[in-house]
């Protein structure tokens, strides 16, 4: 039955709230929890094409446990581990990559000043994730200082050595994690930077 209740779902384009029961029904019944495994497990491609609003709508289904939302990040992000450089450019010209990245990141729970909890995911998948706040953080960031365009052309030529950013939502600060030093160096140390601007 969940085999032929995937398939009911891969060939019809469903979206949660069109499904039968008990397929809605909340919390999740072993039923539902089947069929989201089978897809998972049997049908990568049906997620790897699903479009961002599709996957919110999917990752929003009342009382969907945290083990699908963490099997669905690792489909969909750890890939890109591979080629980080190639991750990077890509969200620069691909916007439903990136808008697919913040709609997964966005449902995993929170630590510290908003950053996603990574605690289950693998390392290559955190290392995905790390590679898409900073360049989500920076972003938010350069906007912020508006006409600062010196200090905006520095960051993103060195962009590549930051490994780590937090934003800290209340003061309107970003601190990094940089591989030292960014110009020229025989080391490769990571260190900290307490915050590169403000944005008021």
């Amino acid at each position: 039955l969940p085999a032929q209740l995937a398939q009911d779902v891969r060939t019809s384009g469903l979206l949660p709230d069109d499904l039968p029961q008990p397929l809605r029904s909340l919390p999740m019944c072993p039923l539902s929890l089947s069929v989201w495994h089978h897809l998972l497990d049997h049908h990568p491609s049906f997620w790897r094409s699903r479009p961002a609003a599709e996957l919110d709508t999917w990752l929003s289904t009342p009382a969907r446990p945290r083990s699908i939302l963490v099997a669905l990040t690792e489909l969909l992000l750890a890939p890109h581990a591979a080629d980080l450089s190639a991750f990077r450019q890509a969200l620069a010209t691909d916007r439903e990559l990136s808008h697919r990245c913040r709609v997964i990141i966005g449902h995993l729970d929170t630590v510290r000043d908003g950053q996603p909890d990574t605690h289950d995911l693998t390392e290559p998948t955190r290392r995905v994730i790390d590679v898409w706040n900073v360049e989500h953080h920076l972003e938010r960031l350069f906007n912020a200082w508006g006409a600062d365009s010196d200090r905006v052309a520095f960051w993103r030529y060195y962009k590549q050595r930051i490994v780590a950013v937090e934003w800290y939502e209340h003061r309107g600060w970003l601190a990094m994690g940089v591989v030292q030093p960014l110009i020229s160096s025989n080391t490769t140390r990571r260190r900290a930077e307490p915050c590169i601007g403000r944005s008021s």
